[in-house]
């Protein structure tokens, strides 16, 4: 099928390290429907149908597709005008980087000595944080402390009153201080106590000092300081200068929001995922499962889960014959999984049955079809063969399996709670029938049980993420989206 070749296109684009992008290279319809699909499938920050904040990420939803798109095109970096736009805001502020973002992509040694496909990208900025506590105390006096006077000298009507004189001495010595002056001072410090070069020295000052400069932030340090709890310290110590006192309770405030501002370093960390799981998903979508035996489809689950796979901790996890070696359940549900003593035999018995679905692919209507896709996706879930990354190798696995028979599956990540909801009840349904005592030693049960229980996410499958597509090799596989009207609010 078309969108077969398209995937396998756009998989060996975004392996690419060594070619460079061509100003009037784009994505083909086709391309651009699956980094939509698989956008969905990239943690990310969004606001779901219930209104609720799903935080797995600094980077919000709707950009995570020009994230994709830029790995895919892109053969060493990230422009930074993307990379602008991707950042989630501060306070309705974005605060952004001054240079494109390196990325190699490639193969690499892993600890144990195995060779695996990654994506790394370097440091944009230097998490000051992580700095020893001498250069965080001269940071603190040299920088914080700086641009404490010039908040409160600019605004003293927003402070308790203050001896004339001592602003007066103040506004004298320092008056001719900005952000300039920092600036300079602040990339001297780092340039003798640290060993980054200038360009990612230069970047961590701009953007340590737009968050500084921003309106907000100031807004918020004085709030801070106005709700009472700093000012006792100047009623206390009479014999003090109030003046000097108030700038080093501002200065503390300042070093402990500045402590709290987003980590451009994570989000770098980020797009490394977000590329791994590209990868996975373009693996599935590349493959011909039509094409493949049992054994195959085996090995190729597990390509899948691998190239997604990215967490070292959790890889330990994964036993010899490629799946986990402990038990586990799903993060905020009660549902049982298959134990681990069962996942290998479990594993290739849904893969001899996925094999004979794929066998009979032109002997049935495409709703009986996707039903029984679905209950071979949702025993997946249950069998539950890997450390982490379950759910998106098991949608991955769904649309390998529809493809043939002419659909893609789109789970958006806006509806993820309903999602979830329909996923339940199919577990309570599911368990009444003894369905995990099935998987592990009743092979004829098991299949009476998913043939003839009616799947409550099978329903919300089909009425609320089908894409149908043309199944024959066509100029433009991509027909028309049949997604229902009754969606799910």
């Amino acid at each position: 099928m078309m969108i077969i070749e398209k995937a396998r296109l756009a998989l060996e684009k975004l392996r690419r390290t060594n070619y460079k992008q061509n100003p009037d290279f784009g994505l083909d319809e086709i391309t651009e429907e699956l980094i939509s699909i698989i956008a969905n499938e990239c943690k990310s920050t969004v606001i779901d149908e219930n209104c609720t904040i799903r935080y797995g990420s600094d980077i919000v939803r709707e950009n995570i597709d020009a994230i994709i798109r830029q790995l895919i095109i892109n053969g060493a970096y990230i422009p930074k005008d993307v990379m602008n736009k991707i950042i989630n805001a501060y306070n309705d502020k974005i605060v952004g980087v001054n240079s494109d973002i390196t990325i190699y992509k490639g193969v690499e040694e892993a600890e144990d000595g195995s060779m695996k496909r990654r994506a790394v990208t370097g440091n944009c900025i230097i998490n000051v944080n992580t700095l020893d506590a001498e250069l965080l105390s001269e940071i603190k006096e040299k920088i914080y402390k700086r641009f404490a006077r010039q908040l409160v000298l600019k605004n003293l009507d927003e402070f308790p009153k203050q001896n004339s004189f001592s602003v007066f001495k103040e506004r004298l010595l320092h008056g001719r201080e900005n952000r300039k002056t920092l600036e300079k001072i602040y990339i001297k410090i780092l340039q003798e106590h640290t060993e980054y070069n200038d360009e990612i020295i230069k970047n961590t000052v701009e953007y340590n000092l737009d968050y500084m400069y921003d309106e907000v932030f100031g807004d918020d340090i004085i709030e801070s300081i106005n709700d009472g709890s700093n000012l006792q310290l100047l009623e206390v110590e009479k014999n003090k200068n109030k003046l000097s006192n108030l700038f080093m309770s501002v200065s503390t405030e300042i070093e402990e929001m500045m402590n709290i501002i987003p980590d451009l370093n994570q989000i770098s960390n980020d797009i490394s995922q977000i590329y791994s799981d590209v990868e996975a998903q373009l693996i599935a979508y590349s493959t011909d499962i039509t094409k493949l035996n049992s054994n195959q489809i085996e090995d190729t689950i597990k390509e899948i889960n691998k190239a997604s796979l990215q967490d070292k901790k959790l890889q330990e996890h994964l036993g010899n014959n490629g799946y986990r070696t402990s038990n586990l359940g799903i993060s905020g549900n009660t549902v049982e999984l298959l134990d681990e003593n069962y996942v290998q035999y479990a594993m290739s018995r849904i893969s001899d049955d996925i094999y004979d679905l794929i066998q009979n692919v032109n002997d049935m209507d495409k709703e009986e079809y996707l039903r029984k896709a679905v209950a071979l996706q949702y025993r997946f879930i249950r069998i539950h063969p890997f450390p982490d990354s379950n759910g998106r190798t098991s949608r991955a696995l769904l649309n390998m399996m529809t493809i043939p028979k002419g659909i893609l599956v789109n789970f958006s990540k806006n509806n993820k709670n309903s999602f979830y909801k329909e996923s339940n009840k199919t577990h309570m349904i599911m368990d009444e029938k003894d369905y995990l005592q099935a998987i592990t030693n009743n092979a004829e049960n098991l299949n009476d049980i998913e043939n003839e229980t009616n799947i409550p996410l099978y329903e919300y499958i089909k009425n609320n993420c089908i894409i149908s597509i043309k199944s024959e090799n066509q100029e433009n596989d991509i027909e028309s989206k049949e997604i229902s009207e009754e969606k799910e609010r």
